[in-house]
Formats: C-alpha cells, sequence, structure tokens
C-alpha cells in the first residue's frame, strides 16, 4: 500500500521535504504553494519524490500552461497535483480540468487529481454526493489521470461507501485516502478560518463546531487509519495521503507505515 505526505507552505518546508525525500516509506511528497505554479514547481525541483501543486485557477492560458509544462520538464519531476482551486472555480471549471489533464498527459506528466470523500463545512454527506464524485472523477480518469489524492476526511466512515461507489461506476486508479494529521489548536484554527475565508462561509457557529470536530479527530490519526482498513476498501495499489499543517510528521509517518504494511 502507497504512503504519501504533503507539507502546506511554512518556514520549515523546505528542509522537511528533504528530511521525507530520504525516508524509504513514503512514495510520493506533495508540495503545496501559496504562491504561483512556477513558484510550487521551483519549491520541489530538488526533492526527488516531490509533486508540485497545479491549482487550475491560477492557470492564464495556453501559453502560461506550456511555460509550465516546460518548467516542471526541466525540473527533476514528472508529476503534479493538479487541483481546481477556489470553490467558487470548481462548477465553471470541469472542462478546462479535463483538457488540462489531457494536455499534461501528451507531455507524459502523470497527473494526480483530488478527490472530496465528504461535503465539508455545511452540506451533508450522502449518496448523492459520492454518485456526483465518481462522475466527475471517472471523467477525469477518462481523460488521463492516473491517481485521486483525496482531501482530509474527518469520518472513517464515508471512506467505505465512497470507494465502492467509484468502484462501482467504473473508477479503476489508485485512491490515497487524506488524513489530517494533528498539530496544536492554533495553528488548526487559523488553518480552518483560511479555508471557511476562502470557501466565503461566515457561519462562524458552525466554524467552532468543525473546529471541535476536526481537533478531535486529529488527535486519533492511527485509530482513524486502523478503522479504514478495516473495512477492506483500500488495495495494495491505493493508500494513505498523511496532511500535515507544516509540523514535522517523522514519528507518525513511521507509526503510520507499520500499521499499513
Amino acid at each position: 500500500m502507497k504512503l504519501s505526505v504533503s507539507t502546506l507552505p511554512s518556514t520549515d518546508e523546505q528542509s522537511l521535504a528533504f528530511k521525507y525525500d530520504l525516508n524509504d516509506s513514503i512514495d510520493r511528497i506533495t508540495i503545496s504553494n501559496l504562491g504561483d505554479n512556477i513558484s510550487s514547481i521551483n519549491t520541489t525541483s530538488n526533492i526527488q519524490k516531490g509533486v508540485p501543486h497545479i491549482i487550475l485557477d491560477k492557470l492564464k492560458d495556453k501559453n502560461d500552461l506550456q511555460e509550465i509544462i516546460t518548467q516542471i520538464q526541466q525540473a527533476n519531476t514528472s508529476e503534479v497535483l493538479l487541483l481546481n482551486g477556489s470553490s467558487t472555480y470548481i462548477q465553471k471549471s470541469l472542462f478546462d480540468m479535463l483538457e488540462v489533464i489531457s494536455i499534461l498527459k501528451e507531455n507524459n506528466i502523470n497527473v494526480n487529481i483530488g478527490g472530496y470523500i465528504e461535503n465539508l463545512f455545511w452540506k451533508k454527506t450522502d449518496q448523492e454526493h459520492f454518485d456526483n464524485q465518481a462522475q466527475t472523477i471517472k471523467e477525469k480518469e477518462n481523460a488521463g489521470a492516473q491517481r485521486v489524492l483525496t482531501q482530509g476526511i474527518f469520518h472513517p466512515r464515508n471512506v467505505e461507501p465512497f470507494i465502492k461507489t467509484l468502484r462501482d461506476k467504473g473508477v479503476e486508479i489508485p485512491i490515497e485516502i487524506g488524513i489530517l494529521l494533528p498539530d496544536n489548536r492554533a495553528k488548526l484554527h487559523k488553518f480552518t478560518k483560511k479555508i471557511l475565508s476562502d470557501l466565503r462561509h461566515k457561519n462562524m457557529a458552525q466554524v467552532d463546531w468543525y473546529l471541535r470536530i476536526a481537533y478531535s479527530y486529529f488527535s486519533n490519526t492511527t485509530k482513524n487509519i486502523e478503522k479504514i482498513l478495516n473495512q477492506n476498501v483500500l488495495t495494495e495499489n491505493d493508500g494513505i495521503y498523511l496532511q500535515t499543517l507544516g509540523q514535522d510528521a517523522t514519528k507518525t509517518i513511521e507509526k503510520v507505515k507499520r500499521i499499513i504494511e
């Protein structure tokens, strides 16, 4: 089973990425960058297992995409994590997403895509949500996407119906389940407020509810991974995608590797 890890931008991000790069337990390291896409590629260029985040709504035009392809080919990577970006862009960007996936594939660049197991923040996660995700992911797979890296989940019970729905709808590419790792409450609060601000979500009572759920979940990482594995829906080609807030997760990574082996 595969094990990937991500880091968010921080002053220690690059040194942590180098540290993870030497860890044989890790298959890939996705490194986000709040700047432009070229900066994300440059950040990962010296990381052997590095995978830059390419954000669709930061692409200006076809020339910009070609420049990104050139930079990727010159860097020490042949793989990207392609994400939509802001939530307001998701619905209108699907055609562009499929086109970009196809172009990247034509240039021999492996494309990882996001997956959303849970309908976060204010909507209910239900079968309709799983069906919609399956349709979207299948379209991206048909365009050339090669792996799904999901967002961090909060309820292990949602993994099984998500995976089963995707497989029933014909999705065959590997799926790695996003797991958010514990961090201090202040950093989690800042991170969550940033996400909710991006989503233009103003219900502060719901923000507090979300934070309580999130902090409780983050504190039980290994137990929740064991719950997911006990559902027996992941294969050897699937995996776990550990997502950090920029902290050193080396000890947790070793614990998780022992669990999934």
